[in-house]
């Protein structure tokens, strides 16, 4: 297979990577940042990661020694402390010294006779259920939230199952009345508005934190009551009703926190392709703030890997594509891949072949209008009808809409085109050559962050700077923003109409 980058190429760009961020970037941290080539092919490439970092001139990230007395210490005084098993991000040390004595961290908690994090106490009958309750709401001395109840042992499914909600059974059990209820889900249709008026002006979610401000400076339905009343979490009203969710900033315990909801959600451990859809956040939030791969994540709770692992040759993963492709009638995606169950995980296909289109060209499959990879966030790559690729799905609805209407067009052409003494290097999406109109998608444009010195804020002041130049020199473009996505086709049409390209 051909070299798509030479050993110079990688060590220089591991080097530089390390100079920007300011240290020696971890294994997932650069797997998981597509302006970068692949940590799988250093991997590859060089041995290991460890060989790559060496070679690049630059500092290991060394692991601190553990011996397994301390783990055990260490794990029994937290069991004592907090009266259950910690997660393996609430210690000094992590899987990877787990895994150095035990086979992973149940065998761990199970050689020590400690209960796994999700086995519950076996109060299971109504009045039971009522009387925990009510005792538990009088040591907080607040309405008990669904994470309040686990950590004190409870299964919360069980409330939905004996009393058909969560909320009943706080009625039930005295902890609140019905018309604390009442008050909050007239509330609700305000609430849900106020959310539509944030994501029409934003461009993007209220956050939790963001939601709760509003709702206090507008006396709307607190973020915990609107769960309550909805029976839903904050991320899965905002999918429903505005169809995204903003998870910036979600720490440890909340990721985690979701992740274990969502097993209950599904009766299942979920797929990483199953996160963003049912409102978490996405999967590369969960590597870059654990630093560890979703399998690790899974086993540090106690789970089994929802991911097969079947170790096969180049030459059988290449054929079992194949024969796949051959069943399907059609290119097959990652998720067709893990799908089969003689086929090995896609992880395998990633780190043998980095990309789809590199199983293509070894197999000779010509392909043309598909999304090589699908996703919900940024990064998606896909192929248009010309078989040229795109490097999102918004960029190949509109690229393809173009082509449908035999437009003649050019992507990502500099602005010098139409400023030649312009010193700055800027470029459009795309450029009408027949008659000089461009067209941009500013899929990350934020009003509520130009102000911030972070890459979305200078993102967007970038935006404006282009718009300013437009107006200033009587560029005509048809700009397109995240909100227009939805009807993303319609609207174009409607500009080009305008301009009377069409």
């Amino acid at each position: 297979m051909r070299k798509k980058y030479t050993d110079d190429f990688l060590i220089e760009t591991l080097r530089k990577y390390a100079i920007n961020i300011g240290k020696t970037p971890t294994y997932n941290v650069f797997e998981n940042d597509k302006t970068v080539p692949s940590a799988a092919i250093y991997k590859a490439r060089f041995g290991n990661w460890n060989n790559a970092i060496v070679l690049a001139g630059l500092k290991t990230n060394g692991i601190r020694k553990f011996k397994k007395e301390d783990i055990i210490n260490e794990v029994l005084n937290y069991y004592e402390k907090y009266g259950r098993a910690p997660h393996y991000n609430e210690l000094n040390y992590t899987s990877v010294h787990v895994n150095k004595y035990w086979e992973g961290w149940t065998a761990m908690l199970e050689d020590l006779n400690l209960p796994l994090n999700r086995r519950f106490s076996s109060v299971t009958d109504e009045d039971g259920l009522l009387d925990f309750l009510k005792q538990l709401a009088d040591k907080l001395d607040a309405i008990p939230t669904g994470r309040d109840i686990e950590v004190a042992g409870v299964n919360r499914n069980l409330f939905t199952q004996k009393f058909g909600s969560y909320k009943t059974a706080l009625i039930m059990a005295g902890v609140v009345d019905s018309e604390y209820f009442k008050s909050m889900e007239d509330r609700v249709p305000e609430s849900i508005e106020a959310i539509a008026t944030y994501y029409k002006e934003n461009g993007e979610a209220p956050t939790v934190e963001e939601y709760e401000a509003i709702a206090k400076r507008e006396n709307l339905a607190h973020r915990k009551a609107l769960e309550m009343v909805l029976e839903k979490r904050f991320s899965e009203i905002c999918m429903e009703h505005i169809g995204v969710a903003n998870q910036y900033g979600r720490g440890k315990e909340q990721l985690l926190e979701d992740l274990i909801q969502l097993k209950e959600k599904l009766g299942r451990i979920p797929l990483t392709n199953e996160l963003v859809k049912h409102g978490l956040a996405e999967i590369k939030q969960y590597y870059r703030t654990f630093e560890m791969s979703y399998t690790q994540i899974v086993q540090s709770l106690g789970w089994e890997p929802p991911y097969k692992r079947i170790y096969k040759s180049i030459d059988e993963l290449l054929e079992d594509y194949s024969k796949l492709y051959k069943e399907l009638g059609r290119i097959p995606f990652y998720e067709d891949i893990n799908k089969e169950e003689w086929m090995a995980h896609s992880a395998t296909y990633k780190n043998h072949f980095e990309d789809l289109p590199t199983i293509w060209e070894s197999l000779d499959i010509i392909v043309d209008n598909v999304i090589i990879e699908k996703s919900y966030g940024t990064g998606t790559t896909c192929i248009d009808k010309n078989g040229q690729i795109c490097r999102s799905y918004t960029e190949m609805i509109i690229t393809n809409l173009l082509i449908d209407l035999e437009l003649k067009f050019e992507k990502n052409i500099s602005y010098k085109k139409h400023i030649p003494d312009l010193e700055r290097k800027i470029d459009a999406d795309w450029f009408l050559t027949d008659s000089s109109i461009l067209i941009e998608f500013f899929g990350l444009f934020s009003k509520k962050q130009l102000h911030q010195e972070n890459f979305i804020g200078k993102y967007s002041r970038d935006v404006l700077y282009k718009l300013s130049l437009c107006e200033q020199y009587n560029i005509s473009i048809i700009d397109l923003y995240p909100k227009d996505v939805a009807d993303i086709e319609g609207i174009l049409m409607k500009k080009l109409l305008e301009y009377k390209v069409i």
